[in-house]
């Protein structure tokens, strides 16, 4: 009997044994699966961090580049240039001086006849872009504000911005600018500024490179 026992304890201690094996190989496993897991972990976070930094690098390159750009065009700008014109700041931009003329100086609201003291502004600017850029190329840009549409004849405020654009190209072409060097665009809504008066504008851009 005791013989006995003793087997029956002696069996027991070793499917004790065996099962404390069998879990500690168990969490050996789990632990080298979850040591794989943050491995992997890590390893993606580092390539997302090189990508991230990659990134950084190439948009401060940009930066470096657009601000060589508009400091060469802002060097390029003769001092005084259209200074003193009613409704218009110049803006120097990466191979263009842009006059940013506002649109209720030119226009009243519907508006593509220009107005009489519009007239005069546009005058001084084309003896300026002819005495300073003379030959240059020109585009003319329109904009409007994002109001639909409701009392002119136009189909959508891309066909006011685009008829704004042409008047005043064809007023700076009677003053002498040569209209075979001009060209129209209208981006009507699509680029509001701070306010729907600022919004409202023609930009006459002289391409300098």
């Amino acid at each position: 009997m005791r013989r006995t026992r003793a087997a029956v304890v002696c069996m027991m201690a070793a499917a004790t044994f065996f099962a404390g094996c069998d879990a500690a190989k168990k969490k050996e496993a789990a632990l080298i699966d979850e040591n794989s897991a943050l491995r992997d972990q890590m390893t993606g976070l580092r390539q997302q961090l090189d990508a991230a930094e990659s990134a950084r690098r190439s948009l401060e390159s940009e930066n470096a580049q657009l601000r060589g750009d508009l400091d060469s065009a802002t060097a390029r700008m003769p001092a005084g240039f259209a200074t003193g014109l009613e409704g218009v700041t110049i803006e120097g931009r990466t191979g263009e001086i842009v006059a940013v003329i506002e649109g209720d100086v030119l226009f009243a609201s519907g508006s593509t006849t220009l107005r009489s003291e519009a007239k005069a502004t546009l005058e001084r600017l084309a003896a300026q872009i002819k005495k300073e850029f003379p030959g240059r190329p020109i585009r003319l840009v329109g904009f409007t504000d994002t109001d639909p549409i409701k009392k002119s004849n136009f189909a959508s405020n891309y066909h006011l911005g685009f008829q704004r654009a042409y008047e005043v190209g064809q007023f700076l072409s009677s003053k002498g600018l040569s209209g075979k060097e001009m060209s129209y665009t209208s981006f009507g809504p699509e680029m509001p500024r701070s306010t729907k008066a600022k919004s409202r504008r023609v930009e006459v851009a002289i391409v300098t490179d």
